[in-house]
């Protein structure tokens, strides 16, 4: 049960590593809680697939 819990914690510790250096290639510590809002943002909406498309209007508009 440890092991399983610790696995999740560094798989999602990886994630957010990898998303902010993949978006953000000079991270100033002055927009980090921007940086975190905006993967939390997508995190929580990556299975709604179907409202995806409709909030994607809804931002763009």
């Amino acid at each position: 049960m440890a092991n399983e819990l610790f696995t999740w914690v560094n798989t999602m510790t990886g994630n957010v590593k990898n998303s902010l250096r993949g978006s953000y290639h000079n991270n100033n510590p002055r927009h980090l809680p921007r940086y975190l809002a905006e993967y939390c943002y997508r995190f929580n909406r990556r299975f709604d697939l179907k409202a995806m498309v409709s909030r994607l209007g809804y931002m763009a508009a």
